[in-house]
């Protein structure tokens, strides 16, 4: 039953990567004290695995090749947030990094 899922899970992600190809997304979650881009790397959160997965590319900024799982721009950096769109999240608790 897993495979099963599993393979599912693979033929969408395949299907979600044709349609996306070539676009570049940016999201940025703002909140009480700043900001958070949570990054696609090894220790991605889950969210943002799936959409690595699914062919969703990724500003250099949120790109990581260490344990980092996200990281607290300040206003400065917004610009690194370069993307066909920006989706951002408001509010929250914050995340230990």
């Amino acid at each position: 039953h897993a495979e099963k899922q599993l393979a599912d899970y693979e033929r969408r992600a395949a299907a979600i990567a044709e349609r996306v190809e070539g676009t570049t997304l940016s999201f940025l979650r703002i909140m009480p004290g700043g900001f958070q881009v949570y990054v696609e790397g090894p220790n991605a959160y889950a969210p943002f695995r799936v959409l690595a997965d699914a062919g969703v590319a990724r500003p250099a900024y949120a790109r990581v090749e260490d344990d980092t799982i996200l990281k607290r721009p300040g206003w400065e950096e917004l610009i690194a947030l370069q993307g066909d769109a920006l989706f951002y999240i408001f509010g929250g608790r914050a995340a230990d990094s």
